[in-house]
């Protein structure tokens, strides 16, 4: 079975000064293949957010991150904000953990796809 995620050599460092980095994420490989569930875990500050934000290039300006993360065999990393827009949310889509970016218990989970969905088209 084909791979639908793909993550090769991943490091995600951030600048905190002028010269000097810190890695959040080094060197992660991994294969997720449809119809399989993974759970990332780890300490607090351990690099999983990072690692979740960089799969659809989600990283704040001071990160710097290479290596190759494809999904549905599409290199994310480099593409241009168009791109990554018809990635999102079609392709490819992420529920974040703060409270505020999380689904609205005022509505049905239906009524919020819908509205990513009529987003995106």
């Amino acid at each position: 079975m084909q791979n639908i995620i793909e993550v090769k050599k991943l490091n995600v460092s951030y600048k905190i000064s002028k010269t000097e980095y810190v890695y959040a994420v080094k060197n992660i490989d991994l294969n997720i293949k449809k119809g399989e569930s993974v759970a990332i875990v780890g300490e607090s500050g351990s690099g999983k957010s990072t690692f979740a934000n960089s799969l659809l290039n989600l990283l704040p300006a001071n990160a710097n991150i290479n290596g190759s993360i494809k999904i549905q065999n599409q290199e994310i990393i480099n593409k241009s904000n168009k791109d990554l827009m018809n990635i999102r949310g079609k392709v490819a889509g992420i529920i974040f953990q703060e409270p505020g970016a999380s689904l609205n218990p005022v509505f049905t989970v239906k009524e919020q796809i819908e509205e990513t969905i009529k987003a995106h088209n």
